[in-house]
């Protein structure tokens, strides 16, 4: 089991596409907040700033992203049959086993690895295949 609770990083991505926004990216997918969600005219409530193209922004603390995750990592179970058995077939040992790795994932940042990224920012890959893998050793 692997976890990490508290921790919070730089969503860059969202970052540009809801307030560091240049005149490209306007031909591009934008975030909903920065369509509907942006501070608009006097008296909006809101933590995201007007939209102004190709503006200077200060980032804040809005950018950052919950990073908490809760990972089933590794699981083997297996069985060693017992001496009586597989002395009648001139065998010394036999284990058959099932290993699991990265078997679940919890986290909020929906399909992407919040766990090998030390820099602080999104490192936007993906989480870790999961692979079963089944097995048997013999011993003669």
């Amino acid at each position: 089991l692997r976890y990490c609770v508290g921790r919070q990083v730089f969503a860059s991505a969202l970052y540009n596409k809801v307030e560091n926004i240049s005149e490209t990216a306007l031909y591009y997918n934008l975030d909903r907040r920065a369509l509907h969600d942006r501070w608009q005219k006097p008296g909006d409530v809101t933590d995201v700033p007007m939209l102004e193209v190709g503006g200077s922004y200060a980032t804040a603390d809005n950018s950052l992203i919950n990073a908490s995750y809760f990972a089933i990592k590794n699981v083997t179970v297996g069985y060693t049959l017992p001496k009586r058995w597989t002395e009648k077939l001139d065998i010394e040992s036999v284990r058959i086993y099932a290993t699991l790795d990265n078997i679940a994932m919890f986290s909020h940042m929906d399909g992407m690895d919040p766990q090998y990224n030390f820099t602080g920012s999104v490192a936007y890959s993906y989480t870790p295949a999961r692979v079963i893998a089944f097995g048997l050793d013999l011993n003669f």
